[in-house]
């Protein structure tokens, strides 16, 4: 236990500074991991082009379908044209 008082803050403060620095160097570890081409979990590689340069991107990665979920490639539109009264009701 801390029995004085100005000891709390002390220790406080020592564990905001520890909390500053692992965050520094979390994000230096993602930085130095992001120039070797490994992306982040929840993230993939891909490739653009810019300025005739072929670059890797990080992006989020699209959400699997459920199993049991259909997909229908076909639009269902509605009938266009038809008589006024039609369309009016």
């Amino acid at each position: 236990m801390i029995s004085k008082p100005g000891g709390l803050t002390k220790v406080l403060s020592q564990m905001q500074s520890q909390a500053v620095q692992a965050a520094k160097h979390g994000a230096k570890l993602q930085y130095i991991q992001r120039l070797k081409g490994v992306c982040p979990e929840g993230y993939e590689m891909t490739y653009m082009k810019a300025g005739g340069k072929v670059c890797p991107v990080c992006k989020k990665k699209a959400k699997k379908a459920q199993e049991g979920t259909v997909i229908n490639d076909k639009i269902q539109s509605k009938r266009v044209g038809g008589s006024i009264s039609e369309v009016m009701n």
